[in-house]
């Protein structure tokens, strides 16, 4: 099976929920789809295609696009295809339903984008912070663009005395 091969096929299984498919070279297929459909078609591409989840990454795309981009990336590794299942994700509601519970393995990359870009994987099983410390201020994501580059949020309360005094802290002299 080819890149094209697979985008045609998917493309009469999810015509209604694709937004735009390409197959730019031999062995990759970039696939837009609505993010509601997400599930069922990372399911599909797991479950009755073969193909085998490698990562996703969150993009922060609003200065471009006005949306944040979730990218699940999978390999059909007998054909040699490497897949981008794109969804744009709205910045006033930033969720996406979480693909965990049907491609157990997204659980911490789907925490990792979660933690870093503020797009919620909802109905992920477990929904605890990945990469950001637990005092980490809410509704702050460091790889967004609205964050300053270099920027460190204030020491928590909860810390220790020691440091939370400048002259002890770890941070003090970046």
């Amino acid at each position: 099976m080819t890149a094209q091969e697979l985008g045609a096929s998917l493309q009469q299984t999810f015509a209604d929920k694709i937004i735009d498919i390409d197959a730019p070279q031999p062995g990759r297929l970039y696939v837009t789809i609505d993010p509601q459909s997400v599930v069922e078609v990372a399911a599909h591409l797991q479950d009755d295609l073969g193909c085998r989840f490698v990562i996703n990454a969150g993009t922060d795309r609003r200065r471009q696009r006005g949306k944040f981009l979730i990218t699940h990336f999978f390999a059909k590794d007998r054909d040699g295809i490497y897949i981008a299942l794109h969804a744009e994700v709205d910045e006033d509601d930033p969720k996406i339903p979480s693909i965990t519970p049907v491609v157990p393995a997204a659980n911490w990359a789907e925490r990792e984008f979660r933690d870093m870009v503020g797009v919620v994987p909802e109905g992920h099983p477990d929904p605890r912070r990945l990469v950001l410390a637990d005092d980490w201020p809410e509704d702050l994501y460091p790889l967004r663009w609205d964050v300053e580059h270099g920027f460190k949020p204030p020491i928590a309360d909860c810390a220790p005395a020691a440091l939370r005094s400048a002259n002890h802290h770890p941070r003090a002299a970046v």
